[in-house]
């Protein structure tokens, strides 16, 4: 039996970039949904009455939802339908037999921080989300005696890849993080991350159902760092949504949910 997670990306996974407008958050967040495998058919089902309801043939991709582009003009055009057309969206993301998991760094302050000790080497954002994000859902699978399926949306060749790597070294490896203080997280070694992590992480499209519930989940955890209060965020927190991991020792837990270099 295994555990699906869906990641999908936000913003960029580039430690020199910069912000577009003034005041826009800076954040590169891997995120979405970890699912039990007899659940998916279920939620796919729950995804297509949503589109059937709405007479939708495109996906439900958030970024176009919010500033109704696209296949979602029509909001704009039929305020009428604008209101249940969100209730639809936030009852699929609430009801869904899934719990939301990220990874989330905020661009500057991890700058900040290991610019003395990276220099202008930094790793990519996109090496540390995804391995803090994996080690964690494996620990959640590992617990329930469940080996962990990662699926992930395709982005580009070179972006790709580099994920295949991260994934690889994972399971050789472990977690790529200093033994000393990531020790009260009680990390996975690589032995125990190759006996939960498939070999390989599979590649979708937006057009793959849960990759679209993913990118749906990850808005509201990536914007809930800044703005705590944004409702989106707060139903998933509200409505137990929250991925929570044993932590291997007594009864500690950690969140499914990263908030990396957020200090300031």
């Amino acid at each position: 039996m295994t555990f699906e997670l869906y990641i999908d990306d936000s913003g960029s996974r580039n430690t020199n970039h910069k912000p577009s407008n003034p005041g826009e958050k800076d954040a590169f967040g891997l995120g979405g949904i970890l699912i039990a495998e007899e659940d998916v058919e279920g939620l796919k089902n729950s995804h297509r009455k949503v589109l059937d309801r709405f007479d939708l043939s495109c996906p439900l991709h958030s970024s176009k939802i919010r500033s109704k582009k696209d296949g979602f003009r029509w909001l704009a055009k039929e305020p009428e339908k604008e209101q249940p057309f969100y209730e639809a969206i936030n009852t699929l993301t609430l009801e869904m037999p899934a719990y939301a998991a990220a990874c989330v760094i905020n661009r500057p302050g991890y700058n900040a921080r290991y610019e003395s000790e990276f220099d202008s080497n930094h790793w990519p954002l996109c090496k540390t989300a995804y391995s803090i994000l994996v080690e964690r859902c494996a620990k959640y699978a590992h617990a329930h005696d469940r080996r962990l399926r990662v699926i992930v949306e395709r982005t580009g060749k070179n972006e790709d890849s580099k994920i295949e790597e991260y994934h690889t070294n994972l399971r050789e490896q472990g977690a790529p993080f200093n033994a000393d203080t990531s020790m009260i997280h009680q990390p996975l070694t690589g032995d125990e991350l190759s006996s939960i992590l498939m070999k390989k992480p599979s590649f979708v499209t937006k057009e793959s159902r849960l990759m679209q519930i993913a990118d749906l989940t990850l808005y509201p955890l990536v914007r809930g760092a800044y703005d705590p209060d944004y409702l989106p965020y707060q139903h998933l927190v509200k409505n137990e949504k929250i991925l929570v991991i044993p932590n291997g020792k007594d009864d500690e837990v950690i969140s499914g949910i990263k908030y990396s270099c957020f200090d300031d």
